[in-house]
Order: structure tokens, then sequence, then C-alpha cells
């Protein structure tokens, strides 16, 4: 059962802050991340803490979505456009 809870730890809100309200959730715990090593000149895959690691995760998640109505609309219409912040919202959903 997923409880709907705010972090404690959040820098967002507080804990009495209703999270009946959040729509999407993102992982804040061991979120993989790559790492310049000055030394060898080399990427590291590391796994740092905190929600705003897993950012761009989400906004890939959006671009993917973006991108992807378009070229539908395109394939099947012959034209493009862009969803609205609803339909992302409801594809998301």
């Amino acid at each position: 059962m997923i409880q709907k809870k705010l972090y404690s730890g959040s820098s967002w809100g507080s804990a009495s802050w209703s999270a009946d309200s959040v729509d999407f959730v993102m992982p804040g715990n061991i979120v993989p991340s790559p790492k310049l090593n000055y030394t060898t000149s080399e990427i590291e895959w590391v796994g740092p803490q905190g929600t705003s690691f897993s950012a761009p995760y989400f906004a890939a998640t959006i671009a993917i979505i973006m991108d992807s109505f378009a070229k539908g609309l395109q394939d099947a219409c012959d034209y493009i456009s862009l969803p609205t912040k609803e339909k992302i919202l409801q594809i998301l959903k």
C-alpha cells in the first residue's frame, strides 16, 4: 500500500502539508547520476540523494511525451502541434 505522506526532510512544504494534492513523486535516494572524475577525466556513476537529482528524469519524460505527441499528429494528420499542459498531465496519469 502506498502511503500518501510528505517526507519530513522535504525542502518543499512541511510534514503537515496535504500530500493529497501531489500528482507525481520522484525517487530521492540513490538516483543514478554521472559524475566527472577530474583526476582520471572519466565519467563515474554515483548515487546521490535528493529529489533534485531526479528532476532531469522527469523533464526527459515530458520531452519524450511532447516529441511523440507531435510525431503522432504529423503521421496521422500531416501537421505538428504540441500537447497542452492538461494533455501532458492526462498522459502521465
